[in-house]
C-alpha cells in the first residue's frame, strides 16, 4: 500500500469529482477533477523517468531530440539551444511500454511504478494544484521533496546538499534561487499550464546509500533543539495509519469539502490531502495571500461550504470572535471537523465565547511531531461541557481495527492540588493513534506519572529515519545507511540511525522491529490515565506550529560581518529578542540588521526586537549578565516612548509600521504609505501581532479592534482606530482625573457631583507633509520626457550618446521579491526628477528616483501584474493592469490609488492613452477593448471576437488598433467604439502594436512580421523561423532613414526600414522575447539596440550604415548595414522584460526579482 494508489484508486473510480478547488482571490476559483489531477501526474512521472534513464543509461540522452517543450503551450514557448529538450512524441517512444497498458488502469500501472526506486525528487512550485500534481506524480515510483519557495537562496543550497535528491523539478518563475547550484541537462514540461524544467542532479554524495523498493513517500524538515534543521525520512508504512485513523474519525465522504490549511512543508497537509483523495473528497487550496488575510480566507472557507478543518489555533482565532460565531461556529454551519494542532488547544472557557451553543462542529485536539509523522494522539474536545466530563474524552476513538496503539502509565492518581488546578484548564493530547507509543519520561529515560517529564513520541512500525546534521562517523568518514535493513553501512544500521542524543530505544518491540521513541521537547505529566502537554522545555518556542531555536538566531546574527556577537532571550515568555553586540566601527541601526537577516531568515523566524549595543554586560564569572540586559532593553523602550507625545502619535505609528515591515523611505515618499495594506506589503500575522502589542505597549491603552484592522485594512485606516482610541484613552484619563478633584473637593464640602464617561472626542485629522514632487508645477506634455518599451518622447532634443561608451557600471538594483516580466516606464519632470514605474508577480507596484534607486512609493495591488505601466499626458497619473481583472490609475505624486476599474477577467495587455481626449484604452482576456476617461468612466467597451486581448493596443491619428488571441486585427474609430476595418491574420497575437511612419508593425506566433496601413491594408509580410511575441521599436536617425526592430523565438532580432525591407539581422544564443530598444549615437551613420534575451543575456549591437544612404532609399540603392556587437553581459535571472535607456543610463528587469539601473562608460 502507497500514498499514490489511495489517490489512483479513488481516481479511477471517481473521474469525474472535484479534486481541487483552487482560489487564487477571493472571487476567482478553479475546478480540478480527479481524472485531469492524475493525467497530470503521470506527466510529471514521465518527466522524472526520463530524467532517470538518463542518468542510469547514458544512451538514452540520444533520444530526446532538440524538440519544443512538452506538452507545448502556443503561449509562452522557450528552447534552450545548450541543453536537451523532451516533446511528446519523445516521451511516447522513450515510455512506450507503460503506454501500452491502456487497458489496465492507471492505478495498476502505479503499482508496477511502487518497485524499483531509490530516487529522490525535489521539487520547488507555488503550492497549489501544481504542487500537488507534482508530488502525485512522485509518489508513484519515487520520493518526494518538497523546496519552499520562501526559502532564501543560501537555505535552498544548504537543504540540497542536506537530502542530495537525484532530481529537480522547478516551476520556471523560481530558476534564479538554483542560479547558484550546478544543474545537469534539463526537460521542459507544463503542469496546469505553467512551466516547469526538470533537471538531474547530484551532489556527489548521500546519506541514504539505498532503500527498500517503495519504502519512502516523502521528506519533510524541522528544526532541532540546538537549531539544526533535522531531514525526516517517511515511509508509507508510518503515515498511512494516519490517514486511515482519521479517515474513520471524521466519517470522511466523497460529499465532503477538506480545506488544505498547511504548506507543503508542514507534514499535516498530507492528512488533509490523502484524508480527502481516499474518500474521493474535494480538496480546498488557496494562494497564499489569501491565507494571511482572515477576512478574505473567511469568505473562501465559507464560500465553498468546508466541511473539515485541520489547523492550527492561532489560524483560527485570527477570525475573530464574532465572525467565528455567526460562521464556522455559528447555529448553521456546515463545518462538522475542526481538528486543532501544532500549538496548545486553547482553554475551554476562551474557546465556548467562539462557538454558538446550538452548533453541532466536532472538536478535537491532535498532537503529534514531525519526527514521527505526522499525528501522534487526538481527542474529541466537549467545549460546552464542564471540565470534569472531560473523562469521556478519550473514549470516542475505536481503533481497535487498526494495530494496536500502546499509553504508557495509565495507573491512576491523584496529583497535588496545585497541578490539578492547573490541569483543570488544560485539554489532554489524547489516546495514541494506530501503531503509535506515547511515554513521559524524566531526564533518567524513566517513566514517571504525577511528575512532570518530557514527551516522548514513537513506535516499532511508525519510524520514521531522521538525521539531524550530524551523519559523519568518528573517523570523518561518511556514514550511510540503508533504510529498513539490517545491513551495517560506515558502522551505522537503521535503528541506530535513527538515534539522536535525543532519541532513545527501549527493550520492547521485537528484534527486527525495535521500539524507538523520538523526544518532542515538551513537557507533559500524567494525571489519571491522561498526559498533559505542559509547554516547551528548551529554547524552541513555536510559531503558529512552527519551531523556532533561539540558538539558530544567534548563528544567523552573528554571520554578519558588522556583528560579533548575539544573544538572543525570551521576553515575557512569548517576544524574541535579540541583543546585538555590533563592530566598534559599524553604525548600522535596528532596521538594518533586521532587512539583513531577512536575506538569510525565513520571516517566521525572526525576531520580534532587535537591540544594538556596542558592549555586553558580563557576571562576575565572566559571562554575559542577561539580566542587564533586560533591563537595558525596558529602559530603551521607556526612552522611545517618552519621546513621542500625542502631536507625533502618526510619525510614531508610521515608524513602528516601516520597521516591523522592514520599508525604507527617502524623504517625503514616507507619506506614500497610506493606501497600504499590511499583508499585501509583506507582514504577516505574526509580525502583525508585534505591531499591535507594541502600539499598545507604547501608548498604554488596549486596542481590541487594532490586530483585525492591521490584518484587513489600509495604514490609513489602521491610523485612525489608534488615533481614537489612544485620544479616547487620553481624554478618559483626563476625566479620571477631574473625577478624583472633584470627589476630593465634594467629600470636604459634603456634596455630590456626577460626570458623564462617556463624552464625545472628535477625530484629528493629520496633515500630510509635502509631496516628493510639490516644487514642480505640472507642467504641459510638451515639457515631459517619457520612455517606454513601445515609444521615447524627449522634452529637449533627442537624447545623443557616445559611441565609445561601450561598457556599463552597475548603479544600483531593487528588489520586487518575484519575477518581473512588466516593462519598465520613465518619466522626467522639468525640475529634474526622474521616476521608473513597474509591476511583478509578487502584486507590488513600485515607483522608482532613479537617482537613489530607491522606492518613492510602493503598492501591493490584488494579484500579479505583467501589464507594462502607461503615463497620463499631464505626468499626474500611471495606469497599470493586474491579474484580479482591475485596471488601476494611481497618483505619480503620492502612490494613491485614484480609482480603478473592473474588468471581467485578467488585464495583461499595456494601457495606453490618447493624448487628445485623455482618454484610456486597454484589452482584457475577457475579449473586450475598454475606453475609460480620465475620472475611469467608461465611454465605450468592445467585443472585437472570440478571441482574448493579450496585445497592448495603439493609437494612432484618431484610431486604436487592437490585436487578439485568436488572429484578430482590427482598427476602432476612437471616439465611437465603432470597428472601422478588421483583418483576420489566423494565428494568435502576443505582440503588441507599433506605429511607424507609414502605418502600423506587428508580428503573430504564425511566425510572421506584418507592416499594415493606417486603413487595414498590407503593406509587406516577413517570415521568420519562430514564433514572434516581442513587439516593434521604431526609430529615426540623423540622417531621415527609419528603423524598425522586433524580435523572434527563432532566437533573432530583425530590422527592417520603412518599406518592410529587412536590412539587417542579429542572432542571439536564446529565444527573444523582449522589445529592443534603440537609441541615437554622436556619429550620423550607428545606431545602436539593446537586446535582452530569454537566457539573462543582453548585448549592445550598432548598426554601421554607408554614410551616403539617406532617407527611405529603395532596394536597389540599399546598402546592408554592417552589425558590429560592442557589449555582452549576463543578468542572473531570465529576462521577458523590455529594456529601456534614459540619460546614459540602461534599466533592466529580470525574473531574478530584481531591476537594474545600469551606467554606459
Amino acid at each position: 500500500m502507497s500514498l499514490a494508489k489511495i489517490f489512483n484508486d479513488v481516481a479511477d473510480a471517481y473521474p469525474n469529482n472535484v479534486a481541487i478547488l483552487y482560489f487564487e482571490s477571493e472571487v476567482v476559483s478553479r475546478k480540478f477533477m480527479y481524472k485531469e489531477l492524475q493525467d497530470e501526474s503521470f506527466q510529471v512521472l514521465k518527466a522524472c523517468n526520463f530524467q532517470r534513464s538518463k542518468n542510469n543509461h547514458q544512451d538514452c540522452r540520444n533520444v530526446a531530440a532538440p524538440l519544443e517543450d512538452v506538452c507545448i503551450s502556443q503561449c509562452i514557448p522557450f528552447s534552450s539551444p545548450n541543453q536537451s529538450m523532451l516533446s511528446n512524441d519523445t516521451f511516447e517512444k522513450a515510455f512506450s511500454t507503460e503506454n501500452k497498458a491502456s487497458r489496465a488502469t492507471k492505478s495498476d500501472v502505479a503499482c508496477k511504478n511502487e518497485k524499483n526506486s531509490d530516487c529522490i525528487v525535489g521539487v520547488m512550485c507555488e503550492p497549489g494544484p501544481c504542487s500537488v500534481a507534482c508530488m502525485l506524480g512522485i509518489m508513484q515510483k519515487y520520493t518526494y521533496f518538497f523546496i519552499s519557495p520562501d526559502w532564501k537562496e543560501n537555505e535552498v543550497k544548504l537543504y540540497l546538499y542536506r537530502v542530495s535528491p537525484n532530481i529537480l523539478l522547478i516551476e520556471e518563475c523560481f530558476m534564479y534561487k538554483f542560479s547558484e547550484i550546478s544543474l545537469g541537462a534539463k526537460v521542459n514540461f507544463e503542469v496546469f499550464g505553467s512551466k516547469f524544467f526538470c533537471f538531474n542532479f547530484s551532489t556527489g554524495t548521500s546519506h541514504l546509500r539505498s532503500f527498500e523498493e517503495g519504502k519512502l513517500a516523502y521528506i519533510m524538515l524541522t528544526s532541532g533543539s540546538t537549531g539544526t534543521p533535522k531531514v525526516v525520512y517517511v515511509p508509507h508504512k508510518c503515515i498511512i495509519p494516519n490517514v486511515m485513523d482519521f479517515s474513520d474519525l471524521f466519517q470522511v465522504t466523497s460529499e465532503d469539502s477538506i480545506f488544505c490549511a498547511s504548506p507543503p512543508t508542514f507534514d499535516p497537509c498530507m492528512i488533509d490531502l490523502f484524508v480527502g483523495f481516499q474518500a474521493g473528497a474535494t480538496l480546498v487550496m488557496t494562494h497564499n495571500f489569501i491565507l494571511k488575510m482572515p477576512k478574505s480566507l473567511l469568505k473562501v472557507l465559507t464560500k465553498s461550504k468546508i466541511t473539515i478543518l485541520q489547523a492550527t489555533p492561532s489560524l483560527v482565532f485570527n477570525f475573530g470572535k464574532q465572525r467565528m460565531k455567526e460562521s464556522l461556529l455559528g447555529d448553521e454551519s456546515h463545518l462538522k471537523i475542526l481538528a486543532l494542532g501544532g500549538e496548545m488547544f486553547p482553554k475551554l472557557s476562551v474557546f465556548r465565547e467562539w462557538m454558538s451553543d446550538k452548533c453541532k462542529t466536532r472538536i478535537f485536539n491532535v498532537y503529534g511531531v514531525t519526527e514521527v509523522s505526522c499525528w501522534a494522539s487526538v481527542t474529541e474536545v466537549f467545549v460546552h461541557q464542564e471540565p470534569d466530563s472531560t473523562s469521556s474524552h478519550d473514549e470516542v476513538l475505536v481503533l481497535e481495527k487498526r494495530e494496536n496503539p500502546t499509553f504508557a502509565g495509565v495507573i491512576p492518581s491523584i496529583p497535588p492540588k496545585t497541578k490539578l488546578d492547573i490541569l483543570q484548564t488544560l485539554t489532554p493530547i489524547g489516546n495514541p493513534l494506530s501503531s503509535t507509543v506515547i511515554k513521559v519520561l524524566n531526564k533518567l529515560g524513566e517513566e514517571v506519572e504525577d511528575e512532570e517529564g518530557e514527551i516522548y513520541v514513537g513506535g516499532s512500525e511508525r519510524v520514521c529515519w531522521v538525521d539531524d546534521g550530524n551523519l559523519n562517523s568518528g573517523n570523518g568518514n561518511q556514514t550511510f545507511c540503508k533504510l529498513g535493513s539490517d545491513e551495517i553501512q560506515g558502522e551505522c544500521n537503521f535503528s541506530e540511525a535513527a538515534k539522536s542524543p535525543n532519541e532513545i530505544s527501549v527493550d520492547e518491540g521485537t528484534e527486527k522491529n525495535p521500539l524507538i521513541m523520538r523526544n518532542t521537547g515538551d513537557r507533559g505529566i500524567i494525571n489519571r490515565g491522561k498526559i498533559f502537554c505542559l509547554g516547551r522545555k528548551d529554547r524552541q518556542v513555536k510559531r503558529q506550529g512552527k519551531k523556532i531555536s533561539l540558538s539558530e538566531i544567534e548563528r544567523q546574527c552573528e554571520s554578519l560581518s558588522y556583528v560579533e556577537n548575539c544573544q538572543v532571550m525570551l521576553h515575557n515568555k512569548i517576544k524574541i529578542v535579540a541583543f546585538v553586540k555590533l563592530d566598534s566601527t559599524s553604525v548600522c541601526s535596528e532596521s538594518d540588521i533586521q532587512n539583513d537577516l531577512k536575506n538569510l531568515m525565513s520571516d517566521w523566524k525572526l525576531p520580534d526586537y532587535i537591540v544594538p549595543i556596542h558592549s555586553l554586560p558580563v557576571t562576575n564569572h565572566g559571562k554575559v549578565d542577561k539580566s542587564e540586559l533586560m533591563k537595558y532593553l525596558c529602559e530603551s523602550s521607556l526612552k522611545k516612548l517618552s519621546s513621542y507625545d500625542c502631536q507625533n502619535t502618526t510619525e510614531f505609528v508610521k515608524e513602528v509600521w516601516k520597521r516591523i515591515l522592514g520599508i525604507r523611505y527617502d524623504g517625503d515618499g514616507e507619506n506614500l504609505i497610506e493606501n497600504e495594506n499590511f499583508i499585501k506589503s509583506g507582514g504577516n500575522s505574526l509580525s502583525a501581532l508585534q505591531f499591535n502589542e507594541e502600539i499598545e505597549s507604547n501608548f498604554n491603552v488596549k486596542i481590541p479592534r487594532l490586530i483585525d484592522a492591521v490584518l484587513n485594512d489600509t495604514f490609513k485606516e489602521v491610523l485612525k482606530i489608534i488615533m481614537l482610541s489612544v485620544e479616547n484613552s487620553n481624554e478618559r484619563q483626563k476625566i479620571k482625573k477631574i473625577k478624583l478633584q472633584l470627589n476630593h473637593e465634594n467629600m470636604r464640602k459634603g456634596a455630590s457631583t456626577s460626570l458623564n464617561d462617556e463624552n464625545p472626542v472628535d477625530f484629528v485629522s493629520v496633515n500630510n507633509k509635502n509631496s516628493s514632487l510639490s516644487k514642480c508645477r505640472w507642467p504641459p506634455y510638451k515639457q515631459l520626457s517619457i520612455v517606454s518599451w513601445r515609444s521615447v518622447y524627449y522634452a529637449y532634443d533627442k537624447e545623443i550618446h557616445n559611441h565609445n561608451q561601450i561598457a556599463t557600471n552597475f548603479l544600483w538594483k531593487y528588489n520586487l521579491e518575484k519575477c518581473i516580466d512588466s516593462s519598465p516606464t520613465l518619466i522626467e519632470y522639468p525640475c529634474g526628477k526622474t521616476l521608473l514605474m513597474v509591476g511583478s508577480h509578487s502584486y507590488k507596484f513600485v515607483c522608482i528616483d532613479v537617482q537613489t534607486g530607491k522606492s518613492q512609493w510602493c503598492l501591493t495591488l490584488g494579484n500579479r501584474i505583467e501589464s507594462s505601466p502607461c503615463i497620463s499626458s499631464d505626468g499626474r497619473r500611471v495606469y497599470v493592469g493586474c491579474y484580479d481583472y482591475n485596471l488601476y490609475c494611481i497618483s505619480i505624486d503620492t502612490g494613491e490609488i485614484l480609482w480603478k476599474f473592473a474588468a471581467k477577467s485578467e488585464i495583461k495587455s499595456s494601457p495606453a492613452v490618447d493624448c487628445e481626449t485623455e482618454n484610456v484604452i486597454f484589452g482584457s482576456h475577457d475579449k473586450n477593448v475598454y475606453c475609460l476617461t480620465s475620472e475611469g468612466n467608461l465611454t465605450w467597451k468592445l467585443q472585437i471576437s472570440v478571441g482574448s486581448v493579450f496585445s497592448s493596443p495603439c493609437i494612432v491619428k484618431q484610431q486604436v488598433f487592437v490585436a487578439t488571441l485568436d488572429g484578430m486585427l482590427v482598427g476602432i474609430n476612437i471616439s465611437t467604439g465603432d470597428i472601422n476595418w478588421r483583418v483576420f491574420l489566423q494565428k494568435p497575437i502576443f505582440s503588441s502594436i507599433t506605429a511607424y511612419s507609414k502605418g502600423i508593425v506587428l508580428g503573430s506566433v504564425g511566425c510572421e512580421i506584418f507592416g499594415f496601413s493606417l486603413t487595414g491594408k498590407q503593406l509587406w509580410k516577413f517570415k521568420t523561423n519562430g514564433p514572434v511575441y516581442s513587439s516593434a521599436f521604431t526609430s529615426v536617425l540623423a540622417n531621415g532613414l527609419e528603423i524598425i526592430a522586433i524580435g523572434s523565438h527563432d532566437h533573432y532580432v530583425y530590422f527592417f526600414n520603412s518599406e518592410g525591407q529587412n536590412i539587417a539581422s542579429y542572432h542571439g544564443e536564446s529565444a527573444i522575447y523582449a522589445t529592443p530598444f534603440i537609441f541615437c549615437l554622436d556619429v550620423k551613420n550607428r545606431v545602436r539596440t539593446v537586446i535582452c534575451e530569454t537566457s539573462g543575456k543582453y548585448c549592445l549591437i550598432d548598426l554601421i550604415f554607408n554614410s551616403s544612404q539617406k532617407g527611405n532609399i529603395s532596394t536597389s540603392k540599399f546598402t546592408i548595414p554592417t552589425v558590429e556587437t560592442v557589449l555582452e553581459c549576463e543578468t542572473r535571472g531570465e529576462i521577458f522584460s523590455s529594456p529601456i535607456v534614459f540619460r546614459n543610463n540602461l534599466y533592466i528587469s529580470s525574473r531574478d526579482d530584481h531591476i537594474y539601473c545600469f551606467k554606459f562608460v
